[in-house]
């Protein structure tokens, strides 16, 4: 384990929460709730509100605004909006544990996915080189499936000594994360730009990578014939055959004498 300190705060919103995770640093759990809001939230100093600025808090504390329950006092509002402008009614309603500002979650912002290995020795047998990239493609490739990401960008490390590395990458005509693609455009590059020096490391990374529902990818006319159908194109194919039916079927009253 890392033993990295954490402290924890747990409310209803997201602006308790993070007032909650400042108060027992740097390992604790602090609870706020409306029950305990005035004996835990309403005592600290103005100037450890989350989003007063340390030039805004001396202004404040000059008014007679001091503490969080000041914040909090409607009474002060007039007063409290001269320094916060438009921003006081936020400020007056989080002093109150009221916030409905959202919590915003990107798990998008990942750009690439790579991996690398420095060895214990200088590699320069190509075969051993490798095999030691068979077990980084599959590194790479396990966290870009963890992570539901593809990408269209390769790109591979190669370092021979603390002052000489080569970086390159190959942008290939299709968004991928499985092992095999990764690894057979890894052995172009590798094959393309190794000098057969011994390599103190190597890498693999995959660059702009995307979530499947963010890739637009243009239609291979060979591959149309798995797309859906299109709904036009399906009304005036049954229209059609209609249109056959009732020839066929008067061409046999015809036939038959019927007509």
């Amino acid at each position: 384990t890392l033993s990295l300190p954490c402290s924890i705060g747990i409310s209803p919103n997201k602006f308790l929460s993070k007032m909650a995770s400042d108060m027992k640093k740097p390992l604790g759990i602090t609870i706020i709730t409306q029950r305990n809001l005035k004996e835990v939230l309403w005592p600290i100093k103005v100037g450890d509100m989350y989003g007063i600025g340390k030039k805004t808090a001396p202004k404040l504390e000059e008014v007679g605004i001091k503490t969080i329950a000041d914040i909090a006092n409607y009474d002060n509002y007039q007063i409290i909006r001269q320094f916060l402008g438009k921003n006081t009614l936020i400020y007056y309603n989080r002093a109150n544990g009221r916030d409905l500002s959202p919590v915003v979650y990107e798990d998008t912002d990942m750009k690439s996915i790579g991996h690398s290995t420095t060895f214990e020795s200088d590699i320069s047998d190509e075969d051993s080189l490798k095999e030691e990239f068979k077990k980084v493609c599959l590194t790479v490739a396990e966290r870009a499936s963890k992570h539901d990401m593809y990408s269209n960008c390769v790109v591979i490390t190669l370092k021979y000594t603390r002052f000489k590395s080569v970086t390159r990458q190959m942008l290939v005509q299709e968004y991928m994360n499985d092992y095999e693609k990764i690894y057979s455009y890894v052995m172009m590059l590798f094959n393309k730009h190794y000098t057969h020096e011994p390599l103190r490391l190597i890498g693999v990374t995959l660059n702009n990578v995307k979530r499947k529902e963010a890739i637009i990818e243009q239609m291979n006319i060979f591959d149309a014939k798995n797309e859906a159908v299109d709904p036009i194109d399906s009304l005036i194919e049954n229209i059609n055959k209609m249109t056959s039916a009732h020839l066929i079927k008067a061409k046999d009253y015809r036939i038959n004498g019927k007509s």
